[in-house]
This record gives C-alpha cells, structure tokens and sequence, in this order.
C-alpha cells in the first residue's frame, strides 16, 4: 500500500470510523472521494485555488491588500468582478499590493481545508512512516 494509501486508511478507520478491512477493499474508489497531499502539494493547490477564484473574494478581504481596489466604490467593484467572474483574475491579482502575503492571509483566515476540501472544508493531518499527509474530502 502507497503511504497516501496508508494515510486514507488511517484517516478513514480514526476519524469516520470506517471498517479497515471494508477501506483496504474499496481503497481504489475511496482515493476518488478523497485527496490526500503532502504539505507541499496543498500549499500549491490551495494556491492555484485561489488565484483561480479571485473574482470570488469579498471586496472587504481585497481592500485589505490592495489600495488600488479600496479606491474603487464596493459596488461598483462587485458588478464589476460579477460581470466578468474567473476573466476578472488577472486584474484582482496585478492590484494585490503583495500577492505571497495575500495568499498567506487567506489561508490563515480560513484554512486549507476551506479550499480544498468541496465536501466538508476540512483538512486532516495524518502521519505515516514520519511524513505528513493532509486528506481532504471531495463528495
């Protein structure tokens, strides 16, 4: 068994509760359900995540970062980004006074598991032969 293997294994039986011989089983399927990432992988999806969903960010979190947008009325921001939705990204981005810190605040503000995880928002940490792995639920 692969250590993510391992890692949803563990999560599964600990965590949910779930029979080890009924995961071993169903170990293939249940990788579709789940994501399971070592910290460098979900800090860089977390990433892409975000810088996916820009448009998305409330006005409020913006201005937090970013003169440029805290000049522009709330309202006419919003219809702004809702006309244009993820075609809005580059803008929101280029106007983010420092993007690291920026992407650093958000996920202190609302975790990994927030953008990670669809199903739940969570994010679990789970240690196999010395290496952390963080599994996030998808459905």
């Amino acid at each position: 068994m692969e250590p993510k293997e391992k890692a949803l294994l563990i999560h599964l039986v600990d965590n949910e509760g779930m029979d080890r011989l009924d995961v071993i089983e169903d170990i293939e399927t249940l990788m579709d359900d789940y994501r399971v990432l070592t910290d460098d992988e979900s800090n860089e999806a977390v990433r892409e995540y975000i810088e996916e969903s820009l448009w998305a960010v409330r006005y409020e979190f913006l201005c937090a970062h970013s003169d440029a947008i805290c000049d522009i009325p709330k309202d006419t921001w919003n219809e702004m980004v809702n006309k244009m939705y993820e075609s809005a990204n580059p803008m929101v981005k280029r106007l983010i006074d420092d993007f690291d810190h920026f992407i650093d605040d958000t996920i202190r503000s609302d975790g990994r598991g927030h953008f990670l995880s669809g199903y739940d928002g969570e994010e679990w940490e789970i240690k196999v032969d010395d290496e952390y792995f963080y599994v996030y639920r998808m459905n």
